[in-house]
């Protein structure tokens, strides 16, 4: 079966547009191969009630009938009555799969999320608010993706909806899908929207979800606010609901006023109302499980209590190989400018890599040739007109040992304009695409798009020298996102692949230091004014840091001190063949970073917090002050790391953290961290301004700094 949602509702006017747009979806995933079912389902969109009777819903869809392709295609859409699921190809026949049905399917698809179920390995179990323990937890709230998925659900649940006047739901955590639906209500309804309501305390024996139910059902009674809808997120076995419903005065719990509704069933036993049952959950109150560990009645996410037996470590060979390439020869930089296409204005990039120069050497020559030895030659090349993107072509000539027909641009109306003006004949396959890098994605879809549009009925090849995204699970989909233009005879292929933090002006650390000396006024004492300004005129250049990387008064630094170790876990100097700079250190330690902090397997770094007086710090540690031996990878890790990220939790962990941070921001704890009192400094910021800071033994320019700092606290 296939899914499709549409976003705005069908009438005579779009019609046409709409019925054309579903049936080119549906043919490109027949042609990739991702559907080769025969049941299709159609979503209307949800803006406003509709008005089409289905006679005139399947004569909008009877001219794309044939693209299609389908046997059974049922479409649904929300009237003032309720739902209507209709047969689109045959009046008399009834839908092949029930509203019920089809809510079962769905909603079972979306939980399916890791980001949605938690599973527990071995015998350890989670113990639900209710305090039933399971192997599996669900976290229902984190369905709640985009507008599409709030009007599928909502749906689903129009039927318990339609006449409610208050909805009330037991968590937070679904409190998108609630406020939506009641927007949508007074949409399709054209009636006032129901009031929202959220209950402060889970079902559990304290005796405050009673009372508070109770107290807002009497409510709503009184001010002819019903019916009302109780929505559960998940229900186990319903039997905290039949209990704390036998507290509650009965007038106020009659079907007339109050009806229940659950997303998830997840117990054999619950007799509540559900749009979906999970069978395969099996649950027991035994205790006998190893651990069970406890899901936060506030945050409704597992209280993981000790991520700090799994760091950042097991990361560092991520990307090890790929840094120690290319290090040494002037391609990593920090805070630099780049203009990867000549028709769009210029990027910031906190961490850049030099295309133009990572293209001309011989180790990305060969992995070059290794990645493309066993395709077919290319006849034909696609590209934006940019120097790395030349020498990439240039390659793939070299390599096979042909001449091809390039195809380029400044930009995409030129490339555009280039492709029409070829004979067809000309542009023969296989045709691929070549780009320097990918990071965004941006600059891919308009390569699909172009071939989409210029191109139809074309399998052209991806051919990508350094694909750059910010997360793991960006990296792993490239491929996948770009099947619809690759078809069954192109591919996606990457030379060198690494995650980076796409962090612009408003995240980068550089710009956040530059704003921070900005805001730090001249004295008129030149020995304190003078490095400040020098720094800011540095970082002010558009061309980027490869030295000069961290803040620190030179007076302390000896040429050693910021240079990295040998047997380096992120870069090993000795497998690098040019002299390692500042620049390529901070962006291997971004890099594995940025791995570990996105990596979808890494539920550790996703740690709840605990609330700690009047601050919320997050669960634990495993970036300190003292952590690794080279102060450069310490002032790596505080660059690319906010302070948020790294806190303790704990009282005595904090105490600590703070007392090693006092000693090397005044300069009172070793010859090997006292250069980095200014990187500490900015670090810390605000916090900064809570601990006892001496400024005896910093340097003029230091004391400056870290005063201004201190003082803005």
């Amino acid at each position: 079966m296939v899914w499709i949602s549409i976003e705005e509702s069908l009438d005579e006017s779009n019609g046409a547009l709409l019925a054309s747009r579903i049936a080119n979806r549906i043919y490109d995933l027949r042609k990739l191969g991702d559907f080769n079912g025969d049941n299709v389902v159609i979503r209307d969109g949800l803006s406003k009630p509709s008005a089409l009777l289905p006679s005139k819903i399947r004569k909008i869809f009877q001219s794309v009938k044939e693209r299609i392709g389908t046997q059974c295609v049922q479409f649904l859409t929300c009237t003032k009555r309720g739902v209507r699921n209709t047969c689109l190809w045959n009046e008399s026949s009834e839908p092949a799969t029930s509203l019920e049905e089809l809510s079962q399917s769905y909603i079972d698809y979306i939980v399916s999320d890791p980001h949605v179920v938690y599973r527990m390995n071995g015998e350890d179990t989670f113990q639900l608010p209710s305090g039933v323990e399971s192997s599996i937890f669900y976290r229902v709230g984190n369905v709640q993706k985009d507008i599409f998925v709030l009007d599928d659900i909502f749906i689903f649940l129009f039927s318990h909806l339609r006449t409610c006047k208050t909805i009330v739901a037991e968590t937070w955590s679904i409190s998108t899908i609630c406020y939506h639906a009641a927007k949508r209500i007074g949409k399709i309804c054209g009636r006032d929207e129901p009031d929202v309501l959220f209950l402060s305390n889970y079902f559990d024996d304290t005796g405050e979800p009673e009372r508070e139910l109770n107290d807002i059902l009497t409510k709503a009674v009184l001010d002819q606010q019903t019916p009302v809808t109780l929505m559960f997120s998940a229900t186990a076995s319903g039997l905290s609901w039949e209990r704390i419903k036998r507290r509650i005065r009965p007038h106020l719990t009659s079907n007339r006023d109050l009806k229940v509704v659950s997303l998830l069933k997840l117990g054999h036993g619950a007799s509540i109302p559900h749009l979906c049952k999970q069978k395969h959950v099996e649950t027991s109150t035994n205790g006998k499980a190893a651990y069970a560990v406890p899901i936060n009645k506030k945050t409704y996410f597992p209280d993981f209590v000790s991520p700090a037996q799994v760091s950042i470590l097991s990361f560092t060979n991520g990307y090890k190989r790929f840094f120690e390439r290319y290090a040494g020869r002037n391609i990593f930089k920090v805070h630099a400018n780049s203009h990867t296409i000549k028709s769009l204005p210029s990027r910031h990039n906190a961490f850049y890599v030099n295309c133009e120069e990572l293209v001309q050497t011989d180790e990305f020559r060969d992995r070059l040739k290794e990645k493309i030895k066993d395709l077919s030659a290319p006849k034909t090349l696609l590209f934006l007109d940019t120097a790395p993107n030349i020498a990439i072509a240039d390659l793939i000539d070299d390599c096979f040992d042909i001449q091809t027909f390039k195809v380029a641009g400044a930009g995409f109306d030129e490339l555009i304009k280039s492709i029409l003006s070829v004979r067809a004949d000309q542009l023969a396959g296989p045709i691929w695409i070549l780009d320097s890098i990918a990071i965004s994605g941006t600059t891919l879809g308009l390569y699909a798009k172009l071939v989409r549009d210029y191109l139809p009925a074309t399998n052209v090849t991806f051919l990508i020298g350094l694909d750059r995204p910010d997360t793991t699970d960006k990296l792993r989909k490239r491929a996948q996102n770009l099947r619809h233009v690759t078809g069954p005879n192109g591919q996606y292929l990457a030379v060198e692949q690494v995650v980076l933090p796409d962090w612009g002006q408003g995240q980068c650390p550089w710009c956040k230091e530059l704003r921070l000396l900005g805001g730090i006024p001249n004295t008129g004492n030149d020995e304190e004014d003078a490095p400040r300004n020098n720094r800011k005129s540095l970082l002010f250049s558009p061309d980027g840091l490869d030295d000069d990387v961290y803040l620190v008064d030179r007076e302390r630094i000896s040429d050693g001190t910021l240079r990295l170790g040998p047997r380096s876990l992120f870069l090993e100097t000795s497998e690098v063949a040019g002299e390692v700079s500042q620049a390529d250190i901070v962006c291997c330690v971004a890099a594995v970073a940025q791995q570990w902090r996105t990596d979808s397997k890494s539920v550790v770094f996703k740690r709840a917090v605990i609330e700690d007086g009047s601050q919320i710090l997050p669960l634990t540690t495993v970036v300190g002050p003292t952590t690794f031996n080279d102060p450069v990878i310490r002032a790596a890790l505080w660059r690319v790391f906010s302070l948020g990220e790294i806190l303790p939790s704990l009282r005595n962990e904090l105490s600590e953290f703070d007392r090693q941070f006092t000693a090397i921001v005044s300069a009172i704890s070793s010859d090997v961290l006292n250069p980095l009192a200014l990187e500490g400094a900015i670090l810390l910021k605000g916090r900064l301004s809570k601990l006892q800071i001496t400024v005896d033994e910093l340097k003029t320019f230091e004391a400056h700094i870290v005063g201004a700092i201190h003082s803005e606290g």
